[in-house]
């Protein structure tokens, strides 16, 4: 399988790998009578999550010396 994520911005969510849930969508891609490119990117799709690229911090203080 193809590591898309450099390009698409997503990446695997753990939390949808494991568990009865999503075992049983596994299974139910697997079933469908499609290529196995389609099934892959079927999957990909369900188990991905986009995490932000950018993140900023704004930090607003005061400081005070006596």
């Amino acid at each position: 399988m193809t590591n898309l994520s450099e390009r698409d911005g997503v990446i695997t969510d753990p939390s949808l790998l494991y568990g009865i849930s999503n075992e049983w969508k596994s299974r139910m891609i697997d079933q469908f009578d499609s290529s196995e490119l389609i099934q892959d990117w079927a999957k990909t799709k369900i188990q991905s999550q986009r995490i932000p690229r950018n993140l900023f911090w704004i930090g607003i203080g005061v400081s005070q010396t006596f």
